[in-house]
């Protein structure tokens, strides 16, 4: 094969192209605690965390599988108390609590049920105020799976088992440190099921990050709430979060 000028000079930039590539950093892949920390600095640290100790937030709901809207309250209190009150017009309140060593839920025209095994443990880690800071007590196992696309942009998905037989997938996004996606696959009332779950339109509230839409995918009944408004440090009485008589 006859060995031209312009042959050369073509093998030479391939040539020089291999050997930038091959001398190109590789981005460092960080390890959960690392991610973990990331995300609770992102958030706004763990001692602007710490100066919260309740929550008040309301929002509107959409369910579109029921052609339903209505509004959307929680309260929350440390260190794991939680309610939450969903009104959809025509169809009636679904209220949901937990004080700390009960959860319930009571749907319209039901019997309030009080929650065991893991959809317990499920609420009870969701009432958990300062989640953020007890992720590695909460969740057990944690394994760093690589990154996963979540709404266009890279995200790092830890993979956990809390120890009540579930399964919990967090995804962080790679750049903001965001907890942008979480999936739980359970075993409830309904059998075995898996929710997907997105946080999105986060802002500032007191110095820390909160979503402000965030919307359910692969339940029943899939939804999205749009926060309109979140209040700390509201006083709230613990009566607020106990299991109701009727």
């Amino acid at each position: 094969m006859r060995v031209t000028p312009k042959k050369v000079a073509v093998l030479f930039a391939f040539a020089s192209c291999m050997l930038l590539a091959s001398a190109a950093p590789k981005a460092a892949v960080p390890t959960v605690d690392q991610i973990l920390d990331k995300y609770l600095t992102a958030l706004g640290g763990r001692a602007a965390l710490l100066k919260i100790t309740s929550r008040v937030a309301s929002g509107t709901i959409e369910v579109p599988a029921a052609g339903a809207t209505g509004t959307f309250q929680l309260w929350a209190k440390a260190p794991n108390k939680m309610a939450s009150v969903i009104h959809l017009e025509g169809l009636g309140d679904v209220k949901q609590g937990c004080d700390g060593k009960i959860a319930w839920e009571l749907y319209p025209q039901s019997d309030v049920r009080e929650l065991s095994g893991q959809e317990f443990s499920t609420m009870l880690r969701s009432a958990t105020f300062y989640a953020p800071i007890h992720i590695r007590e909460l969740y057990g196992k944690l394994t760093l799976k690589g990154t996963i696309p979540v709404d266009g942009k890279d995200a790092w998905l830890i993979e956990s088992e809390p120890g009540d037989g579930s399964f919990v997938q967090m995804y962080f996004d790679a750049q903001s440190g965001l907890l942008v996606r979480r999936d739980l696959e359970s075993t409830g009332l309904e059998g075995h099921a898996t929710t997907e779950s997105f946080y999105s339109d986060f802002r500032e509230v007191d110095g820390i990050k909160l979503p402000f839409i965030m919307k359910q995918v692969g339940a029943k009944n899939p939804y999205t709430i749009t926060f309109q408004e979140y209040k700390d440090n509201v006083p709230l009485d613990d009566a607020l979060f106990a299991r109701p008589t009727k």
